[in-house]
């Protein structure tokens, strides 16, 4: 049994936005990012350190500190639950050899 669909399809195209980046392959450079995390009640710290990508996580209170390697979505997903106030993220630089 063959189906035929007609061509009004209700879904249109993602258009970016003028000056938008799209990367278009896997040789680009990982983005590192640390992350500050304001949330209602204590974070899931055991949880958030097995995130991929997440690394250095400290907890103190309901503020949580982390640095996050690629895509923020296992981070966003380790907090699934949880009330986010405010969320900060700046790139990360790590320490040359011999300092820190």
């Amino acid at each position: 049994m063959s189906r035929t669909f007609s061509g009004n399809s209700v879904t249109t195209r993602i258009r970016y936005p003028a000056g938008a980046r799209i990367v278009h392959g896997m040789n680009q450079k990982v983005v590192t990012s640390r992350v500050e995390v304001h949330l209602t009640r204590t974070p899931p710290a055991t949880r958030l350190a097995r995130a991929a990508g997440v690394s250095e996580v400290n907890v103190s209170g309901t503020v949580l500190t982390c640095v996050v390697s690629g895509s923020f979505q296992p981070l966003l997903e380790a907090l699934q639950g949880y009330e986010v106030v405010r969320l900060w993220s700046v790139p990360h630089v790590p320490p040359a050899c011999g300092e820190g």
